[in-house]
């Protein structure tokens, strides 16, 4: 029996809300100050979300690929 967390609806949950809830704050600010008609001014931390973004997939992507491969599962790029 397979667990909840291997099953792919649950794997394709984790690895678009993972990465979407670490920039999510950010994007909220860049939204308000362009539909506020204000200038944006915190590029560095906008960079450092990016860098955060970029970390937070890689991480997802291993672990999910580490889970897929300790199933034993050999043939799960088919799916």
């Amino acid at each position: 029996e397979t667990p909840w967390y291997l099953l792919p609806p649950a794997q394709m949950f984790m690895a678009g809300f993972l990465p979407f809830s670490a920039i999510y704050i950010e994007l909220h600010y860049i939204f308000a100050s362009v539909w506020g008609h204000k200038i944006y001014t915190l590029f560095g931390i906008l960079f450092l979300a990016f860098v955060m973004l970029v970390v937070v997939t890689a991480f997802i992507t291993v672990s999910l690929i580490y889970f897929q491969l300790a199933r034993e599962d050999y043939r799960w790029w088919w799916r």
